[in-house]
Protein backbone atom coordinates (compact mmCIF):
# COMPACT_ATOMS: atom_id res chain seq x y z
CA UNK A 1 0.00 0.00 0.00
CA UNK A 2 1.18 3.50 -0.79
CA UNK A 3 2.91 5.05 2.22
CA UNK A 4 0.99 8.30 1.84
CA UNK A 5 -2.32 6.43 2.07
CA UNK A 6 -1.25 4.76 5.31
CA UNK A 7 -0.65 8.03 7.14
CA UNK A 8 -2.87 8.98 10.02
CA UNK A 9 -3.21 12.75 9.68
CA UNK A 10 -3.44 13.28 13.40
CA UNK A 11 -2.56 16.39 15.32
CA UNK A 12 -5.19 19.10 14.98
CA UNK A 13 -8.93 18.57 14.80
CA UNK A 14 -9.26 21.67 12.64
CA UNK A 15 -12.93 21.29 11.92
CA UNK A 16 -13.93 21.45 15.59
CA UNK A 17 -11.18 23.94 16.47
CA UNK A 18 -10.07 21.49 19.16
CA UNK A 19 -6.39 20.85 19.85
CA UNK A 20 -5.83 17.10 19.98
CA UNK A 21 -2.20 16.10 20.66
CA UNK A 22 -1.32 12.53 19.86
CA UNK A 23 1.67 10.36 20.73
CA UNK A 24 0.87 8.40 17.55
CA UNK A 25 1.32 11.42 15.29
CA UNK A 26 3.16 10.56 12.08
CA UNK A 27 5.41 13.27 10.68
CA UNK A 28 4.94 14.58 7.17
CA UNK A 29 7.91 15.71 5.14
CA UNK A 30 7.96 18.08 2.18
CA UNK A 31 10.31 19.13 -0.57
CA UNK A 32 11.32 22.58 0.72
CA UNK A 33 14.19 22.76 3.25
CA UNK A 34 13.29 24.67 6.39
CA UNK A 35 9.54 24.38 5.82
CA UNK A 36 7.46 22.89 8.63
CA UNK A 37 5.05 20.01 8.16
CA UNK A 38 1.64 20.66 6.64
CA UNK A 39 -1.33 20.91 9.03
CA UNK A 40 -2.33 17.48 10.26
CA UNK A 41 -5.87 16.39 11.13
CA UNK A 42 -7.33 13.12 12.39
CA UNK A 43 -7.94 10.58 9.66
CA UNK A 44 -11.47 10.00 10.93
CA UNK A 45 -12.18 13.73 10.80
CA UNK A 46 -11.23 13.77 7.12
CA UNK A 47 -13.35 10.69 6.42
CA UNK A 48 -16.34 12.25 8.22
CA UNK A 49 -15.87 15.42 6.16
CA UNK A 50 -15.73 13.41 2.93
CA UNK A 51 -18.92 11.51 3.85
CA UNK A 52 -20.63 14.80 4.74
CA UNK A 53 -19.81 16.23 1.30
CA UNK A 54 -21.30 13.29 -0.64
CA UNK A 55 -24.87 14.71 -0.58
CA UNK A 56 -23.53 18.15 -1.49
CA UNK A 57 -21.92 16.82 -4.66
CA UNK A 58 -25.14 14.92 -5.44
CA UNK A 59 -27.17 18.10 -5.05
CA UNK A 60 -25.03 19.98 -7.56
CA UNK A 61 -25.01 17.16 -10.09
CA UNK A 62 -21.47 15.89 -9.48
CA UNK A 63 -22.43 12.23 -9.32
CA UNK A 64 -18.90 10.85 -9.79
CA UNK A 65 -17.52 12.97 -6.97
CA UNK A 66 -20.45 11.99 -4.74
CA UNK A 67 -19.79 8.32 -5.46
CA UNK A 68 -16.09 8.83 -4.70
CA UNK A 69 -16.97 10.42 -1.35
CA UNK A 70 -19.20 7.51 -0.32
CA UNK A 71 -16.65 4.94 -1.46
CA UNK A 72 -13.70 6.59 0.29
CA UNK A 73 -15.67 7.09 3.50
CA UNK A 74 -16.63 3.40 3.45
CA UNK A 75 -13.14 2.06 2.72
CA UNK A 76 -11.26 4.57 4.85
CA UNK A 77 -8.92 5.41 1.96
CA UNK A 78 -9.32 9.05 0.95
CA UNK A 79 -7.63 10.48 -2.14
CA UNK A 80 -5.89 13.77 -2.87
CA UNK A 81 -8.32 14.62 -5.67
CA UNK A 82 -11.36 14.34 -3.42
CA UNK A 83 -9.78 16.60 -0.79
CA UNK A 84 -8.89 19.10 -3.52
CA UNK A 85 -12.46 19.16 -4.84
CA UNK A 86 -13.90 19.61 -1.35
CA UNK A 87 -11.39 22.41 -0.74
CA UNK A 88 -12.68 24.19 -3.85
CA UNK A 89 -16.23 24.10 -2.54
CA UNK A 90 -15.19 25.67 0.76
CA UNK A 91 -13.03 28.27 -0.97
CA UNK A 92 -15.74 29.30 -3.47
CA UNK A 93 -18.56 29.20 -0.91
CA UNK A 94 -21.21 28.57 -3.56
CA UNK A 95 -22.84 25.37 -2.30
CA UNK A 96 -21.50 25.29 1.25
CA UNK A 97 -20.67 28.06 3.70
CA UNK A 98 -17.39 29.68 2.70
CA UNK A 99 -14.49 28.53 4.86
CA UNK A 100 -11.15 29.48 3.32
CA UNK A 101 -8.92 28.34 6.22
CA UNK A 102 -10.51 24.88 6.05
CA UNK A 103 -9.98 24.88 2.28
CA UNK A 104 -6.34 25.77 2.83
CA UNK A 105 -5.81 22.81 5.16
CA UNK A 106 -7.49 20.42 2.72
CA UNK A 107 -5.35 21.77 -0.14
CA UNK A 108 -2.13 21.35 1.82
CA UNK A 109 -2.92 17.74 2.68
CA UNK A 110 -3.95 17.08 -0.93
CA UNK A 111 -0.68 18.59 -2.17
CA UNK A 112 1.29 16.48 0.28
CA UNK A 113 -0.47 13.41 -1.14
CA UNK A 114 0.60 14.34 -4.67
CA UNK A 115 -2.18 16.58 -6.01
CA UNK A 116 -0.90 19.28 -8.40
CA UNK A 117 -4.31 20.40 -9.68
CA UNK A 118 -4.76 23.16 -7.10
CA UNK A 119 -5.88 26.44 -8.67
CA UNK A 120 -3.55 29.41 -8.94
CA UNK A 121 -5.64 31.70 -6.74
CA UNK A 122 -5.88 29.01 -4.10
CA UNK A 123 -2.09 28.72 -3.94
CA UNK A 124 -2.05 32.50 -3.36
CA UNK A 125 -4.53 32.13 -0.50
CA UNK A 126 -2.45 29.33 1.04
CA UNK A 127 0.60 31.56 0.94
CA UNK A 128 -1.27 34.48 2.46
CA UNK A 129 -2.46 32.43 5.42
CA UNK A 130 1.13 31.47 6.24
CA UNK A 131 2.44 34.99 5.58
CA UNK A 132 0.31 36.60 8.27
CA UNK A 133 -0.29 35.43 11.82
CA UNK A 134 -3.97 35.89 12.68
CA UNK A 135 -6.21 34.22 15.23
CA UNK A 136 -8.68 33.01 12.61
CA UNK A 137 -6.10 30.78 10.93
CA UNK A 138 -4.32 29.73 14.12
CA UNK A 139 -7.52 28.00 15.19
CA UNK A 140 -7.11 25.77 12.14
CA UNK A 141 -3.50 24.90 12.83
CA UNK A 142 -2.20 27.43 10.26
CA UNK A 143 0.64 29.53 11.62
CA UNK A 144 2.96 32.20 10.27
CA UNK A 145 5.67 30.44 8.28
CA UNK A 146 7.41 32.62 5.69
CA UNK A 147 9.31 29.81 3.89
CA UNK A 148 6.03 27.92 3.50
CA UNK A 149 4.27 31.08 2.31
CA UNK A 150 6.99 31.50 -0.32
CA UNK A 151 6.51 27.90 -1.43
CA UNK A 152 2.83 28.51 -2.18
CA UNK A 153 3.46 31.93 -3.75
CA UNK A 154 5.98 30.31 -6.09
CA UNK A 155 3.40 27.72 -7.12
CA UNK A 156 0.99 30.55 -7.85
CA UNK A 157 3.66 32.47 -9.79
CA UNK A 158 4.17 29.52 -12.14
CA UNK A 159 0.99 30.55 -13.96
CA UNK A 160 0.22 34.11 -12.92
CA UNK A 161 1.77 37.43 -11.94
CA UNK A 162 -0.64 37.88 -9.05
CA UNK A 163 1.80 36.25 -6.63
CA UNK A 164 4.82 38.37 -7.57
CA UNK A 165 4.26 41.26 -5.17
CA UNK A 166 3.54 38.77 -2.37
CA UNK A 167 6.83 37.04 -3.15
CA UNK A 168 8.72 40.31 -3.16
CA UNK A 169 7.39 41.22 0.27
CA UNK A 170 7.90 37.73 1.69
CA UNK A 171 11.57 37.73 0.67
CA UNK A 172 12.02 40.88 2.77
CA UNK A 173 10.85 39.15 5.93
CA UNK A 174 13.41 38.38 8.62
CA UNK A 175 13.10 34.59 8.30
CA UNK A 176 14.40 34.81 4.73
CA UNK A 177 15.77 38.24 3.79
CA UNK A 178 16.83 37.62 0.21
CA UNK A 179 17.00 41.18 -1.09
CA UNK A 180 17.88 40.23 -4.65
CA UNK A 181 14.82 38.02 -5.04
CA UNK A 182 12.68 40.59 -3.25
CA UNK A 183 13.72 43.30 -5.71
CA UNK A 184 13.34 41.07 -8.76
CA UNK A 185 9.82 39.96 -7.87
CA UNK A 186 8.71 43.49 -6.98
CA UNK A 187 9.90 44.62 -10.41
CA UNK A 188 8.16 41.68 -12.10
CA UNK A 189 4.91 42.49 -10.29
CA UNK A 190 4.54 45.63 -12.42
CA UNK A 191 3.32 47.30 -9.22
CA UNK A 192 -0.12 45.72 -9.38
CA UNK A 193 -0.83 46.73 -5.78
CA UNK A 194 0.12 49.44 -3.31
CA UNK A 195 2.30 47.12 -1.27
CA UNK A 196 4.62 46.51 -4.24
CA UNK A 197 5.01 50.25 -4.84
CA UNK A 198 5.71 50.90 -1.17
CA UNK A 199 8.39 48.25 -0.79
CA UNK A 200 10.02 49.15 -4.10
CA UNK A 201 10.42 52.66 -2.67
CA UNK A 202 11.76 51.21 0.59
CA UNK A 203 14.41 49.21 -1.26
CA UNK A 204 15.65 52.33 -3.05
CA UNK A 205 15.47 54.39 0.14
CA UNK A 206 17.60 52.01 2.20
CA UNK A 207 19.77 50.63 -0.59
CA UNK A 208 18.62 47.02 -0.35
CA UNK A 209 20.28 45.08 -3.21
CA UNK A 210 20.20 48.29 -5.29
CA UNK A 211 22.20 51.43 -4.60
CA UNK A 212 20.39 53.86 -2.32
CA UNK A 213 18.61 56.43 -4.46
CA UNK A 214 16.35 58.98 -2.71
CA UNK A 215 14.99 60.23 -6.05
CA UNK A 216 13.86 56.77 -7.12
CA UNK A 217 12.39 56.13 -3.67
CA UNK A 218 10.50 59.43 -3.89
CA UNK A 219 9.17 58.49 -7.33
CA UNK A 220 7.64 55.26 -6.03
CA UNK A 221 6.20 56.89 -2.92
CA UNK A 222 4.71 59.78 -4.93
CA UNK A 223 3.19 57.35 -7.42
CA UNK A 224 1.54 55.55 -4.55
CA UNK A 225 0.29 58.72 -2.85
CA UNK A 226 -1.04 60.34 -6.03
CA UNK A 227 -2.96 57.30 -7.29
CA UNK A 228 -4.42 55.87 -4.09
CA UNK A 229 -6.47 57.13 -1.14
CA UNK A 230 -5.48 57.57 2.48
CA UNK A 231 -7.71 54.62 3.31
CA UNK A 232 -4.87 52.43 2.09
CA UNK A 233 -2.35 51.91 4.89
CA UNK A 234 0.56 51.75 2.42
CA UNK A 235 -0.40 55.19 1.13
CA UNK A 236 -0.23 56.58 4.66
CA UNK A 237 3.11 54.87 5.28
CA UNK A 238 4.45 56.28 2.01
CA UNK A 239 3.63 59.78 3.25
CA UNK A 240 5.62 59.06 6.39
CA UNK A 241 8.57 57.88 4.33
CA UNK A 242 8.37 61.06 2.22
CA UNK A 243 8.67 63.16 5.37
CA UNK A 244 11.68 61.11 6.42
CA UNK A 245 13.29 61.58 3.02
CA UNK A 246 12.86 65.34 3.01
CA UNK A 247 13.57 66.03 6.69
CA UNK A 248 16.36 65.42 9.13
CA UNK A 249 16.76 61.89 10.42
CA UNK A 250 18.63 60.48 13.39
CA UNK A 251 19.58 57.16 11.77
CA UNK A 252 21.60 56.09 8.72
CA UNK A 253 19.95 54.67 5.60
CA UNK A 254 21.34 51.16 5.36
CA UNK A 255 20.38 47.51 5.58
CA UNK A 256 20.88 47.27 9.36
CA UNK A 257 18.56 50.23 9.94
CA UNK A 258 15.92 48.77 7.61
CA UNK A 259 15.96 45.42 9.40
CA UNK A 260 15.70 47.09 12.79
CA UNK A 261 12.79 49.29 11.72
CA UNK A 262 10.97 46.42 10.00
CA UNK A 263 11.33 44.04 12.92
CA UNK A 264 10.09 46.72 15.32
CA UNK A 265 7.00 47.33 13.16
CA UNK A 266 7.99 50.85 12.14
CA UNK A 267 8.01 50.12 8.39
Amino acid sequence: MNRRKQRDYFQFDIFENLFMPSSDCTGITNDVPGVSDVPIVPRQTLLDEILHMGPVFERIGEEELAAACYSEAATGEFTADTLNQIGRLYFDGEFVEEDCPKACVLYEIAYDMGCRDIRCGDYLMMGTYHHHDVQETREYGLYRNIPLAIKWYLKCAENSRIGYSNLGCAYLEHEVRDYQKAFEYLMLSEYTDTRALYYAGIMYEFGLYVEANPLMATMYFQNLIQNHTDKDCYCLWAKTRMKELTGKRSYPLNRATFEQLLDSGEL
